[in-house]
Order: C-alpha cells, then structure tokens, then sequence
C-alpha cells in the first residue's frame, strides 16, 4: 500500500476517544463557582498540590502539542519578593505563598518535537503512530522551521500566498516574530 502524503491528503484512522468524564453537573458547578483571588492568605501549599499543578499545566491545549513554555516554580521567599516588582506590586504576587512563573519559548518546538517523534518510536507496531511520526518528521519542522536568518521563512510565506490562492492553506508562522507570537499566545492560553 502507497503511503499517504500528509500534506495532501488525511489518513483514514478509524479513531475515536470516549470521554470517561461522567458528571457534567460537577463541572458546571466548578465552573459556576469559580473566583479570581487577588488576595491569599498564608496557608502553605504542599509541594504535592504544587507538583500535580505543574503536571496538570503541562496538559494544556496548545498548537501540534509543541508545549512552547518553560515553568521555573519560584521556591525561595527572597525570589518571590523581588518579583514583586515585575508583578507591579499587585496584592495576589505579595501575598502568594508559591509563584510560578510562565515563560513563552518560541524556540521550544525543536525539543518538544524530538521528544514526540522519540516516544511515537517507541509505539512503532500502532496504526495511528506511523501518521503522527509523519506529521512530527515533515509537516511541523516545514511549519515552525524560519531557517537561518529567516529565509525559509521569506520562502514559505511566498508560497503559501500562491498555494493558497487555489484552495485553503495555513499562512503562518512564516518569521521570528510571528513565532514569538505564536509562543505567547499558547503559553497566554494556560
């Protein structure tokens, strides 16, 4: 059987997830009572709680699964303090009792992409892999890739303008800066 081009066609995969989640009213209750809190009080967190936070943060919707964030969970009082001031002293940075903080990495997608493509290797012998380990070895290197000095990307851009006027086709990110946008907008999404 020919394989088939991912950038032409979608494969047929015959999948389907089934949510086991059994209690919509518990969620619309969550939700419904949700608050922003703009003050804390001292109550310590333990590192579990934190932990299974992080964990959790980690399995945030984002583009390709290409998770462009880095986490750095500010453990030291004298730290926090200092952030302080780039929180502009707002009363929810003084008066947590942990700070994480989110950074957006355009450049992350190489790393995320490697370890995608290294954990699909391992599942080999999966109808669906060998899809996704097309999808993460051509399309999103083609996709993310600006090239040195971003010419790939001055050469994508052109052509997508052409490819796209005969049928729809994905525009960006065709430079640095439209990957630092799309890094931002990801990690603003958590």
């Amino acid at each position: 059987m020919a394989e088939k081009n991912i950038l032409n066609e979608v494969p047929e995969m015959n999948y389907s997830e089934v949510s086991d989640y059994k209690n919509p009213e518990e969620f619309t209750k969550l939700v419904n009572n949700r608050r922003s809190c703009r003050v804390f009080t001292d109550e310590q967190i333990p590192e579990e709680i934190m932990q299974k936070c992080l964990d959790l943060a980690l399995l945030a919707p984002n583009s390709s699964n290409l998770q462009p964030w880095a986490f750095y969970w500010v453990k030291t009082v004298e730290k926090r303090k200092s952030l302080n001031y780039f929180c502009l002293n707002q009363l929810a940075a003084k008066t947590a009792a942990e700070i994480i903080v989110v950074v957006a990495n355009p450049e992350m997608w190489k790393t995320t992409r490697q370890l995608m493509l290294d954990e699909l290797g391992k599942n080999k012998n999966v109808k669906s892999v060998a899809s996704a380990l097309s999808y993460y070895q051509k399309l999103v290197p083609l996709a993310y890739n600006q090239g040195p000095l971003n010419l790939l990307g001055c050469i994508k851009k052109i052509a997508v303008f052409f490819i796209g006027l005969k049928k729809p086709t994905p525009r960006k990110p065709t430079s640095s800066a439209q990957m630092k946008t799309w890094a931002q907008k990801s990690t603003a999404k958590i």
